[in-house]
């Protein structure tokens, strides 16, 4: 190699040194990942969900024995629908919610109402259910303005609730768009628990 070509040779690789160098300084900064809510904004942003469409199981466990189901739950304001399939002693049920006014309706096309569909449930299949508790309680939130006793795990979510004589464990979260809303749950009450499993979460109710 001459010293003309080892000059040339110098020269470019300054120059891409040079330009490797410029253009990383130049590189916009990598965006930061976005810092967990606070409890505050946290509580705001559920207390705002008011339209969802969810499906999972739930296992209900007395000491006369054990039922299953599956279940889909959907709002959208203040109406929602509640679809519950299994072994209820009459088949699937659709539960349609309105203020002051709740449907129930069997397999078989009968048709049930009432104010609460707590009572319908527990009127109809005999399960306690208490829908109008796991209303607040499916988002992580406790029913406003009642005792309640409260345990937190370290992000700040709830790790159990203690409210109108139930026991709810958390036993598992998932991210749903940024906010984390239960995936497992465990509820209690005597010698009845109730498992909840979500395994699908949609925060604008479609």
């Amino acid at each position: 190699m001459t010293f003309f070509t080892r000059t040339c040779y110098r020269i470019c690789l300054t120059i891409l040194a040079l330009f490797v160098l410029t253009r990383c300084a130049t590189l916009p900064p990598t965006p930061l990942s976005a810092p967990p809510l606070s409890a505050a904004a946290r509580t705001r942003a559920l207390t705002q969900l008011d339209h969802w469409h969810l499906r999972g199981a739930l296992a209900l466990r007395t000491p006369q024995g054990s039922e299953t189901a599956h279940w889909q739950w959907q709002r959208s304001g203040a109406l929602f629908s509640l679809h519950l399939a299994g072994p209820l002693n009459i088949g699937a049920i659709n539960i349609d919610g309105a203020p002051h006014q709740v449907i129930l309706t069997t397999a078989s096309g009968k048709r049930y109402v009432a104010r609460t569909p707590d009572q319908l449930i527990l009127q109809v299949t005999g399960w306690h259910l208490p829908v109008a508790g796991l209303n607040y309680w499916i988002r992580g939130l406790a029913i406003p303005r009642i005792y309640t006793q409260r345990t937190n795990n370290p992000d700040g979510t709830p790790a159990t609730l203690q409210q109108q004589g139930w026991t709810i464990r958390y036993l598992a979260y998932s991210n749903v768009a940024g906010l984390m809303l239960p995936a497992r749950m465990l509820l209690t009450q005597h010698d009845l628990s109730i498992k909840l499993v979500i395994n699908a979460w949609s925060k604008d109710g479609g």
